[in-house]
């Protein structure tokens, strides 16, 4: 009520909502951000992740690449867009785009593991095991580690 426009505000109330498992409510307050901040990446990414994983895969894909265009260099962007993909099994799109994800952040271990999924699927294992010992080398206390240490 004080400052309306306050940057991230909606962003940050999308955040509360997803946590308590409200996802329209979430999309209308990332709608709310957007309408005051429409390059707001961070509202562009979430929103494609809440389409994700209510699996409208459509406007999913438009908020990533909108996200994309307005910052080529964000790496949550070009993940999401892999996800995408990758739910579409159009794996070696979904391939190109988690390493352009990599490109951007090294460190990340959840972009070796989806990397090593698109591989393993798309029938290259020697790629898959590779990515999987990145994943494994950088959360080397994952709660799922037992599903990858075959790749070691």
């Amino acid at each position: 009520e004080v400052w309306p426009r306050y940057p991230e505000l909606h962003y940050r109330r999308a955040h509360l909502y997803i946590k308590m498992g409200r996802s329209k409510d979430a999309l209308n307050e990332l709608s709310e951000e957007l309408k005051l901040n429409p390059r707001f990446v961070k509202s562009w990414v979430e929103q494609g992740n809440i389409y994700m994983r209510a699996n409208n895969l459509d406007l999913a894909t438009q908020s990533f690449v909108k996200a994309m265009e307005l910052d080529p260099m964000d790496a949550s962007a070009k993940l999401g867009a892999a996800n995408v993909n990758y739910m579409r099994r159009q794996f070696s799109s979904a391939i190109a785009l988690y390493q352009s994800a990599l490109a951007l952040d090294r460190g990340n271990p959840e972009i070796y593991k989806r990397l090593g999924y698109a591989y393993r699927d798309s029938g290259d294992q020697a790629k898959a095991a590779q990515a999987f010992r990145s994943y494994l080398d950088l959360a080397p206390d994952a709660s799922d580690r037992a599903d990858f240490e075959k790749y070691r």
